[in-house]
């Protein structure tokens, strides 16, 4: 499991959040301005509708997703920190004598090490949960960037300034009188 700090986890999360609503916004004005003015609201209605239903769907998913996670990730930690583990104890009985050293008595040094030890677990099991889920959204909004540089590069999308229809031209009277001597 990769070490993922708490301020890199908030870095991540920033950053997240700011491409979240960056995308957002522009589907939002995409969507606004992508066709006749008139009928904007009927598409800002359809994609907010939209939305909320995908967001209501997301949402549980990606917290058992979290919950699965963290509980997979806490129990690779507890196994590798087991009972019998040589590192877990002589980190455990460093961590009591300085206890000890500050004035604790040896129980209460004892106790507070064992929950000290419980708790990083618990934090990085979470931490770990909650890195690979801004991956997979990671890999997602390159996805996301990629198609649309491809759809800039190509010119398949729609663009949001859209051109009047030319109407059709009727022909003039030498065209006409040409089209019917060839008839």
């Amino acid at each position: 499991m990769p070490a993922v700090t708490l301020p890199k986890l908030y870095f991540q999360a920033a950053c997240l959040g700011g491409g979240v609503s960056m995308a957002l916004v522009s589907g939002a004005l995409g969507t606004a301005l992508a066709g006749d003015i008139h009928k904007a609201s009927m598409r800002s209605t359809t994609l907010h509708t939209m939305r909320n239903i995908v967001g209501a769907v997301l949402s549980p998913l990606l917290g058992w997703y979290l919950s699965r996670e963290n509980a997979i990730n806490y129990e690779h930690i507890r196994s590798h920190l087991g009972e019998f583990d040589a590192e877990t104890k002589l980190e455990l009985a460093q961590m009591t004598r300085k206890l000890m050293g500050s004035g604790m008595t040896a129980a209460q040094a004892q106790s507070t090490a064992s929950y000290e030890l419980i708790a990083n677990t618990k934090r990085a099991a979470i931490l770990g949960a909650y890195h690979h889920l801004f991956t997979m959204m990671l890999v997602l909004a390159v996805i996301i960037l990629l198609a649309s540089i491809g759809k800039i590069v190509t010119g398949k999308g729609i663009s949001l300034v859209q051109k009047p229809k030319k109407p059709l031209a009727l022909p003039g009277p030498k065209e006409r009188v040409t089209t019917e001597s060839h008839s």
